[in-house]
């Protein structure tokens, strides 16, 4: 099944721009075209619909294809343009090329034009989707901007790569925009980074979230917090990296491990103090047993006793 292609031809020669499309054409597309050849037919193109490839000759009468790239430019910075010309020589080809033209060919040797279509094609694809999902980090960072103003929270985004790309309210290792950019592994000691980029990965890959209690160590000092790490997805829903929260519960943990360190000094000091009370009854037991050998009253109390008389 052909591929539809909607091609701008930019041509005085007829025949050459119908030797273009029948090129794309033999290459499985389906191209939709229209031929224009001076400055405000182009604009008439480019206003009246939108294209998804340009094809330029190099020089026209009283045009060239350095003035179509400026004005395909100001409509649509993501257009492919592709030069096609008999005449253009290298050194000319590389500056249009720097100006911001795809590619460049021949027209004796045509056989490139479809694959570099198809090349660029996928290219300004990938362009439009970056664009796209730079413009929703930007909005969604904005979002948790103003949310989480006056907030102790720190929120930070990490891409694909788990390199950071926003980060709010920045605390040590991070140093606010100096941060942009780098890995865990760059920001954070061995052990620490190994611990957080694990969790981190598991998250890109899974798309499940995880909520885990890290202990880090940073410039010397031991630290907790509480890490709250979600999938980061486009518009589209793939995941393009990980939206993390991280609470430093250091005090909290602190307290925690005192009060559990006082709750077990308090079960030594009990396990202590009832085994002293035992061995005292024991021994209390054992002298009430020799007086009764004895023929004596017992001197001590019975522990069984209820109504606080005492044994004679």
């Amino acid at each position: 099944m052909s591929e539809p292609l909607r091609v701008l031809v930019i041509e005085d020669s007829e025949s050459d721009a119908a030797l273009v499309v029948r090129q794309l054409e033999h290459a499985g597309h389906a191209p939709s075209w229209r031929r224009v050849d001076g400055e405000e037919s182009l604009r008439d193109a480019l206003g009246a619909e939108r294209w998804d490839v340009v094809i330029s000759d190099y020089r026209l009468p009283g045009f060239d294809a350095a003035r179509a790239l400026t004005i395909v430019r100001a409509v649509e910075r993501d257009l492919p343009f592709i030069v096609v010309s008999g005449t253009i020589g290298d050194e000319t080809a590389v500056a249009l090329m720097k100006a911001g033209a795809q590619d460049y060919l021949r027209k004796e040797n045509l056989t490139r034009l479809a694959p570099a279509v198809e090349r660029e094609l996928a290219e300004a694809r990938m362009r439009l989707l970056q664009r796209q999902t730079e413009r929703a980090l930007r909005e969604s960072n904005e979002h948790f901007r103003l949310a989480l103003q006056g907030s102790s929270i720190t929120v930070f985004n990490q891409d694909g790569e788990l390199r950071y790309t926003w980060i709010h309210n920045p605390v040590p290792p991070f140093s606010g925009q100096a941060s942009i950019g780098k890995t865990d592994a760059e920001l954070h000691e061995a052990a620490a980074a190994a611990t957080l980029t694990a969790i981190k990965s598991r998250v890109l890959e899974s798309g499940v979230s995880a909520w885990e209690e890290v202990c880090l160590t940073i410039r010397g000092k031991e630290s907790y917090h509480l890490l709250t790490v979600e999938p980061w997805r486009d518009d589209a829903g793939a995941i393009i990296g990980v939206a993390c929260a991280s609470v430093d519960i250091t005090e909290t943990k602190k307290n925690e491990l005192r009060i559990r360190e006082q709750l077990e000094e308090l079960r030594r000091w009990q396990d202590v103090t009832l085994g002293r009370e035992m061995r005292v009854l024991e021994l209390k037991e054992e002298v009430n047993a020799l007086l009764r050998n004895a023929g004596l009253p017992p001197r001590y109390q019975s522990p069984g006793k209820l109504d606080g008389s005492e044994e004679r």
